[in-house]
């Protein structure tokens, strides 16, 4: 009886041997499984590892070459603005911008344009002036939207010198207003697009052609609607649309169809 109670009690040392082949087992498994990682790594690094070290080299050469490019341009701009700008100070500086313009690019290329053209604008030399914007509207090399508002301001100077101009893309018809203001009109169109900075100052230019050149109240004040109801227009370009929808209602032109 003491023999059996003897074999039935539980014995510390054998509980710890029993349960050391499991420990044992979850080792070695452990030690499969880091084994089958570290293979995997080392496998994919075999394969992928070239692809990215020279991933690593081109990121630091893209940086590097974009940091030497933007210096370069910082440079390049600083040159040609101050060539603008010593333009200006020349005897002559229309002839003067002119001449700089041709071997400049990009913004100064526009700001040397548009400043020899307001120049002749105030010495009182409006056909130059009107040629000398057709000229930066056309040119490729004047980035929008400097372009459209080289055109928006050859159309407002050949309309506001209520003359002949020699320019015959301006003044297609000679001296016949009504033509004249159709013509000016059609050429400002395409700025009237949603997305042209430019739209609610080519609507009222075409209203105030509209409504003098063609006596057409109504159709002035449909260009001016879309400015007084858009809420993206500057408050001086919407306040002056307002104020001439006002005069052309009290001469007789219609309200629009909304």
């Amino acid at each position: 009886m003491e023999a059996n109670l003897a074999k039935m009690a539980p014995n510390p040392q054998r509980g710890k041997m029993d349960r050391q082949p499991a420990t044992n087992t979850n080792e070695l498994i452990h030690e499969v499984e880091e084994s089958l990682r570290q293979e995997r790594i080392h496998e994919m690094w075999k394969e992928y590892g070239p692809y990215i070290i020279t991933g690593c080299i081109l990121a630091v050469l893209f940086t590097g070459v974009r940091s030497v490019w933007h210096n370069h341009e910082v440079r390049v701009n600083t040159t040609q603005t101050a060539a603008v700008v010593d333009a200006t100070e020349a005897a002559d500086p229309a002839a003067s911008l002119k001449s700089v313009a041709t071997g400049l690019r990009g913004g100064p290329r526009a700001v040397a344009m548009l400043t020899e053209a307001g120049t002749l604008v105030e010495n009182g030399k409006s056909a130059d002036a009107v040629a000398a914007y057709e000229r930066a509207a056309n040119d490729r090399g004047v980035p929008e939207p400097f372009r459209s508002l080289a055109l928006l301001l050859e159309i407002r100077t050949a309309w506001s010198s209520n003359s002949k101009i020699s320019t015959p893309v301006a003044w297609p018809v000679g001296n016949d207003k009504a033509a004249n203001g159709s013509a000016l009109i059609a050429r400002l169109q395409p700025l009237f697009d949603q997305n042209n900075p430019w739209r609610g100052y080519a609507r009222v230019q075409a209203a105030l052609i509209a409504a003098h050149d063609l006596g057409d109240y109504t159709k002035a004040r449909e260009f001016l609607w879309p400015v007084r109801t858009d809420v993206h227009q500057p408050a001086a370009i919407v306040s002056q649309a307002d104020m001439l929808d006002r005069v052309y209602a009290a001469q007789g032109g219609k309200e629009p169809k909304r």
